[in-house]
């Protein structure tokens, strides 16, 4: 079903915030072949992906809270059913790993989940940081999404600091998985405030399984060599 032309990006333009960047003409979909023979790179299309991060032309920055106030707040009623009902249908599709494959290399698509994570304080936050999360479950999609869709790790960053308890804790799961890759795991220390963020969650993190998926990202980051990665399987 994710495969379908044109399907995704119907469905994913139901929960676009409106102040998420529109779509590229070239926004598709690559193959789900996932043979271990290529070089995961060589699959993308280089139109899809050599496209500005959505917040790198900003000049100022709108008030959080009045974004997320307008998405939650949007006049169209039957709109917010419609998300419900988005948001639950792609949490089902995005647990099998060939449509996981194939929603994380779709620009569009994970343009409008890291926009929908960076609603501070938007109910729907946690509905994006959870497809996040089920996203890095898969090996096949962890290099995709940190080094070639870079503004996905940022905004998972930015989410640990959220007053929701399930964004903070899916996005220390997500963050967890991705640290599971070993090549993965230098580009991931680099980036700012993560591992600042990271102990902050270990030492603020009242809920267990966040404080565990914290533990074990700053363990696979610090510990390359020291045994097998940690990952977390929902």
């Amino acid at each position: 079903m994710a495969q379908v032309p044109g399907l995704l990006d119907a469905v994913s333009g139901v929960i676009e915030p409106k102040e998420c960047p529109s779509r590229s003409s070239t926004s598709k979909s690559c193959g789900s072949d996932d043979s271990e023979q290529l070089d995961i790179f060589d699959k993308l299309s280089k139109d899809n992906f050599d496209k500005k991060t959505p917040h790198e032309d900003e000049t100022e920055e709108e008030d959080p809270a009045e974004v997320s106030a307008r998405y939650d707040e949007d006049p169209n009623e039957f709109l917010h059913s419609s998300r419900q009902n988005v948001f639950a249908l792609l949490s089902h599709l995005i647990k099998e790993r060939d449509n996981a494959f194939v929603l994380a290399r779709h620009s569009y698509f994970i343009d409008i989940l890291v926009a929908i994570t960076r609603l501070q304080e938007s109910s729907s936050q946690d509905f994006g940081l959870k497809l996040l999360a089920h996203l890095s479950r898969h090996r096949s999609n962890s290099k995709i999404l940190v080094f070639k869709m870079k503004e996905v790790v940022p905004a998972i960053v930015f989410a640990t600091h959220s007053e929701n308890d399930d964004s903070r804790k899916y996005a220390c799961f997500a963050l967890q998985n991705f640290s599971q890759d070993k090549p993965c795991r230098q580009q991931l220390a680099s980036i700012e405030n993560l591992l600042p963020a990271v102990c902050r969650r270990i030492r603020g993190a009242k809920d267990q399984e966040e404080k565990l998926a914290a533990l074990h990202t700053l363990k696979n980051l610090t510990g390359s060599f020291a045994g097998p990665a940690l990952v977390y399987p929902f």
